[in-house]
């Protein structure tokens, strides 16, 4: 009988800015107007992230590999409308 559980590679751990950004737009689901979205991989891997703020038609989407303290800075004002 052969092994049916398939082993394939873990995902890449996200660097610590681009932790915090995934987990600031998390729970955005059009609440207050705020839109968070996310682009993954077939490997489970964030590949883009970016928040849209409805009341002030503002928007922001970066790349994984362009996400550090200023894309998370951007990422906050754009939430809190500025």
């Amino acid at each position: 009988m052969a092994n049916k559980i398939q082993r394939g590679r873990k995902p890449r751990k996200m660097s610590a800015s681009m932790e915090e950004a995934v987990g600031l737009l998390k729970p955005m689901k059009g609440r207050s107007g705020l839109y968070g979205c996310f682009s993954k991989n077939d490997n489970g891997e964030y590949t883009e992230v970016g928040v849209y703020n409805y009341s002030t038609k503002k928007y922001v989407i970066f790349r994984s590999e362009h996400v550090d303290g200023t894309a998370v800075d951007e990422i906050r004002e754009v939430i809190k409308g500025l």
